[in-house]
């Protein structure tokens, strides 16, 4: 039995509101955290060994260089596969409000996640130039919309599940768990979608995914974005600009604006690049071939290698083009251009993977470009700030991108990122409606 002056405690905290009364709320908390534990930990595991094949298939082509000349037949076969899925999907609708429907609604749900594993891993293996945060999104998403489902949970719980593993698959790609809780909170408080009380879910799985993703590829011996820029040249010791420099802001301001212009000239790209391969090729299952054919043809044209795939890495390190040989200080002209149209050509004709890793390359690659000639003592931070100023402008997300800048670079210099985020915001246009792939993502799984 509690003494009498433990119960008077617990009454003055009941009296001032200072917990709830409810005995629901306690049941509800013990709930979502049974049900966003394994979506974490799911999130997180599935991130691991993602990377882990991605890392093999990458080092696959560059010792077999052959192999990217069938990119047009492997775009294809993906493609194909992916509307066979989808097709076999849409199938069950008789059997609406059955449990048997339910029961092949989770399958299906579930059966996409080792199905855009595959796809991103095969883009990647023969050469297509596409990221990866995408499929880890979507598989994250995927694991959380299988359980709603499997629970038969309302829309807006669902909807917070979904979005819960988009955090997770966020925080365990880039091992920068914090910007995943808020990407999910800023684009959706953004487009009015979403409220704050999606907060606690979001961080929750994001720094679990993050451990659990952590723990398995220190395991691996696998380093995640974060740990290899950390230990490049560039960033080596601890650097740090005065920020009393009207000088130096002023040329983070033009920089800035020239980051965000890249960004949207980027988003606007891909929208308009998929509807020239919608309407010059109507099966959509021969758009990758023809987006394959391409992209090979510009591997002749420009003479380099280092523009496809993934672009974290390069073969002949460090005077290759990619995102770690930029932050070794390799400066090699327009290798930001050559990846935004082949990229652009990429994803718009249907290959599977992400569009943020290619916006690292892009941002890193002309804010390498423009830091020794605008500013040759602060050099290091102009490829920082292009790093996630095109990544802000393209999604327009300037709380993420400031907090990625600290989780991957460090906080010294963390005034200069959020000033630089800001500026490449407010010239990267307004924000009037959900983005195009939080849309899709509700369509697929909500139906909202």
């Amino acid at each position: 039995m509690p003494s009498l002056k433990t119960r008077q405690i617990y009454s003055i905290i009941r009296s001032k509101s200072l917990l709830p009364e409810s005995p629901q709320f306690y049941v509800d908390l013990l709930v979502w955290f049974l049900l966003l534990t394994p979506i974490a930990l799911a999130a997180g595991a599935t991130c691991a060994f993602f990377m882990l094949a991605l890392e093999h298939s990458i080092h696959f082509r560059f010792s077999h260089g052959w192999i990217i000349y069938l990119l047009p037949l492997a775009g294809m076969l993906v493609a194909l596969l992916n509307t066979g899925v989808n097709r076999l999907s849409n199938q069950t609708e008789h059997l609406k409000g059955t449990l048997l429907h339910r029961l092949i609604t989770v399958f299906n749900t579930l059966i996409k996640i080792p199905l855009a594993f595959f796809s991103a891993v095969m883009s990647n293996l023969f050469g297509a130039s596409v990221g990866r945060e995408g499929t880890a999104l979507q598989m994250s998403a995927n694991f959380a919309d299988g359980l709603s489902h499997l629970f038969d949970l309302h829309a807006h719980k669902r909807k917070i599940l979904i979005f819960a593993g988009v955090a997770a698959g966020f925080g365990a790609i880039f091992g920068t768990p914090v910007a995943g809780m808020l990407f999910v909170v800023e684009v959706t408080a953004f487009a009015g979608t979403l409220s704050y009380r999606s907060l606690l879910p979001c961080v929750y799985t994001a720094m679990i995914s993050d451990t659990a993703c952590g723990v398995i590829t220190d395991f691996l011996h696998i380093k995640r974005l974060n740990q290899v820029i950390a230990a490049q040249p560039l960033f080596a010791g601890n650097w740090h600009f005065n920020g009393q420099n009207p000088l130096l802001l002023a040329k983070i301001f033009l920089a800035a604006v020239l980051f965000g212009i890249i960004g949207r000239i980027y988003m606007t790209g891909l929208s308009v690049s998929r509807d020239v391969f919608a309407k010059i090729c109507k099966p959509a299952y021969l758009r990758p071939a023809l987006g394959g054919i391409l992209t090979l043809l510009l591997v002749l044209l420009c003479g380099s290698r280092d523009y496809l795939g993934l672009g974290v890495i390069s073969s002949h390190p460090p005077a290759g083009a990619s995102v770690i040989d930029f932050f070794a200080g390799a400066n090699n002209g327009f290798d930001w251009a050559w990846k935004l149209i082949f990229t652009l050509i990429c994803i718009g004709s249907g290959f599977r993977g992400g569009n943020v890793t290619p916006m690292f390359f892009i941002g890193a690659g002309l804010g390498c470009v423009l830091g020794p000639w605008i500013a040759p003592e602060a050099a290091p931070l102009f490829t920082g700030i292009g790093f996630v100023c095109v990544f802000c402008a393209a999604l327009k997300t300037p709380i993420t991108a400031t907090i990625i800048a600290a989780e991957v670079f460090g906080t010294e210099n963390l005034a200069y990122y959020a000033f630089a985020c800001v500026i490449a915001f407010a010239v990267s246009g307004s924000v009037d409606r959900r983005p195009e792939w939080l849309e899709q993502m509700l369509q697929d799984h909500t139906g909202l």
